[in-house]
């Protein structure tokens, strides 16, 4: 299975898996998720491309709105251009697999559906 050459990498041959990132997994724990109401939905995307994986929540109803971190970040419908009674929040696991982060590098500890 292993193999070593003259420059000492050892290259591992039968595993698949060797080319994933640590980032293709985050616990949905890491992000409380709580508010006066309950998501829509709640997809975790663990691509086996070896890119991050990411994490999508919707919030649905009228003037729906997410807000980040108890209000430190808010996502309101309209946002993205339509008023249709739906907000999306799109977050990626870090490198470190210590947090799930929005846009910018934000932590996410706290999405609340409102």
């Amino acid at each position: 299975m292993f193999s070593r050459r003259s420059d000492r990498v050892i290259h591992i041959r039968g595993c698949s898996n060797h080319l994933r990132s640590a980032c293709q997994s985050c616990a949905k724990s890491l992000t409380s998720t709580s508010g006066t109401k309950i998501f829509a939905s709640d997809i975790v995307d663990a691509p086996s491309s070896g890119a991050c994986a990411t994490r999508t929540l919707n919030c649905a109803g009228t003037g729906a709105k997410i807000k980040i971190n108890k209000g430190v970040r808010t996502i309101a419908d309209g946002d993205d251009g339509a008023v249709d009674g739906k907000t999306t929040l799109v977050f990626t696991c870090n490198a470190a697999r210590t947090a799930w982060t929005a846009a910018g590098g934000l932590p996410v500890e706290q999405a609340e559906c409102a």
